[in-house]
């Protein structure tokens, strides 16, 4: 079962923004924005695997940890998620918690 949209979440289909976002600039939102600029980066990263595009996935960023969560049909979905966030600025680990459901 996807974890549901909450604060902070995305899905990877969503059509909100254009172009991965700029991670290093300094503004008065603080450590909530700058975990916006993030997830907003995974979720664009997401989209230009073109076998993920529609897929459920859903992202959390917590001090440092991305979590990726939802459902694929493989395991080579699961994997293609992770090899898209990885190396990301801000980003010391990601968690992937997605499901493959058959």
């Amino acid at each position: 079962m996807a974890c549901p949209p909450q604060i902070g979440t995305i899905r990877a289909g969503s059509d909100q923004g254009k172009g991965e976002p700029d991670l290093e600039r300094e503004s008065s939102g603080g450590q909530a924005l700058e975990s916006q600029s993030i997830v907003d980066a995974a979720r664009q990263r997401l989209r230009k695997q073109s076998h993920l595009s529609v897929q459920r996935i859903y992202c959390d960023f917590d001090a440092g940890l991305l979590f990726l969560r939802g459902q694929v049909p493989s395991f080579y979905h699961k994997q293609l998620a992770q090899v898209a966030v990885a190396g990301m600025p801000g980003v010391t680990q990601v968690i992937n918690e997605i499901e493959v459901v058959w």
